[in-house]
């Protein structure tokens, strides 16, 4: 039965033609045939899309179709597939596909391959004995990238993929920014418009695709309670759901803000350390991220209070819409340090924030050992700009830190720069990311 059920699979995926996806800015790398690749990330980030991206690459490149394997198992013709049917599998393939065991330039691509039980034993079977090029595609409702490493023996390169960043959703919106669009009305109002929708609303592809204002709400809030209740409260088996609720509205509503999990334990008469356990599923179901304060003591890092960040400002704007007074530089703040960590900058590896009775520095860069302070303002003007500047003047000052130091804005007209601060929108941010100023890229 299970014979015949893949070799449709097989054929169907060989017959029909590749969807067009948007272009994401990550690109499924080249494939090394001793290790496979591992894409985990948050619901809804198009991961598939990026497997058919990849295979449509190959097929342009003038691979033969039949050198490709896609399966993707959340196809309900394959509930019952358990780890035995593997072996069938490479059977039907190499029989359908009329190649030899020995070939070359063979790609299997596994989608959603956590829903078997014990697949990582057949990824090491196949990476010790065929050469074979593998991706393998996950959500962290069951498959984390510190799971997946140590599944597969280090025989394993993970990669995670969030929502998209600034510019992708200008991709996806099929927009770009003129040159010196600021000079210009109309460039400058369209550029706002843009930015707003990006701040206050949605990064996720689907609901950037989507026209309807109010589908778009449905389908975030869609995401919100399928990341509780799947990835963290099927996953994780909590039983205390109501308290968790809490947990989570705290959260998203304290997103941006020091939170301290103690108080929030003795306020709803909460097991501190349940609290932090539950805290951890957050993060490791992609909710959110805990951002530590900098210290060159890992222990010091560990003790500090956490700043949480959303995976996406949609989160916070589809429960608290109702508040007039939206705060749109935590919405900033929030962004910027989305648009780092899609850079590859690591909470608490290289990412932190500072906080003293002294300074309040929003973000801390620490790479190769270069300390970079960067400060988040929603609209410089000339008093908040005094005060932002004096302050990373007397930061860079006091740590003896070098040049070029950041603030990020959302509006950089008419700010005399000095060398020592550079000022950029964040649009900009990908350049100085991988600026060479910054002595990251030597």
């Amino acid at each position: 039965m299970i014979n015949n059920v893949l070799k449709e699979i097989i054929i169907n995926f060989w017959e029909q033609d590749i969807e067009d996806y948007k272009d994401r800015k990550f690109k499924i790398p080249e494939l090394n045939v001793k290790k496979a690749i591992s894409l985990v990330w948050p619901r809804r980030s198009w991961k598939t899309s990026l497997c058919f991206l990849k295979i449509k690459q190959l097929v342009e490149s003038w691979l033969n179709k039949r050198n490709i394997l896609y399966i993707n198992f959340e196809d309900e013709r394959l509930i019952n597939f358990n780890i035995k049917d593997f072996d069938t599998l490479l059977k039907v393939y190499f029989e359908l596909s009329w190649k030899s065991t020995r070939d070359k330039n063979i790609y299997f691509f596994f989608d959603e391959i956590q829903n078997v039980k014990w697949w990582e034993k057949f990824i090491v079977r196949v990476l010790n004995n065929f050469d074979i090029r593998i991706v393998v595609t996950g959500s962290s409702a069951k498959m984390l990238s510190k799971e997946v490493d140590t599944a597969l023996r280090w025989k394993n390169i993970s990669f995670e993929v969030l929502p998209l960043n600034f510019d992708e959703f200008l991709g996806f919106k099929e927009e770009s920014l003129s040159e010196h669009f600021e000079y210009s009305i109309d460039g400058w109002n369209n550029y706002k418009k843009l930015l707003n929708e990006f701040l206050m609303y949605w990064t996720f592809p689907e609901v950037v695709l989507e026209k309807n204002e109010i589908i778009k709400k449905s389908i975030v809030k869609t995401y919100y309670d399928l990341i509780f209740y799947k990835d963290i409260v099927d996953r994780f088996k909590i039983r205390d759901i109501a308290n968790l609720k809490k947990l989570r509205k705290f959260l998203t509503y304290n997103f941006t803000n020091l939170i301290s999990l103690k108080k929030f334990a003795d306020q709803f008469k909460i097991s501190y350390p349940v609290v932090l356990n539950w805290y951890e599923y957050f993060q490791d179901s992609y909710f959110g991220f805990a951002l530590k304060k900098f210290n060159f003591s890992i222990k010091n890092v560990e003790k500090s209070l956490s700043k949480f960040y959303l995976v996406d400002n949609s989160f916070f704007y589809v429960n608290f819409w109702q508040i007039n007074n939206l705060n749109l530089s935590s919405f900033f703040e929030n962004a910027v340090f989305l648009e780092f960590r899609k850079a590859g900058f690591v909470e608490n590896e290289n990412i932190f924030y500072y906080k003293d009775n002294k300074f309040d520095i929003d973000f801390i860069l620490f790479k190769e050992w270069v300390v970079i302070p960067v400060q988040v303002c929603w609209e410089l003007n000339e008093e908040n700009f005094k005060r932002e500047y004096g302050q990373l003047e007397e930061f860079i000052e006091k740590f003896k830190l070098e040049k070029w130091y950041i603030v990020l804005v959302e509006n950089k007209a008419n700010i005399i720069e000095n060398g020592r601060i550079e000022v950029i929108r964040i649009e900009e941010m990908s350049k100085i990311i991988n600026s060479k100023k910054l002595g990251w890229n030597k």
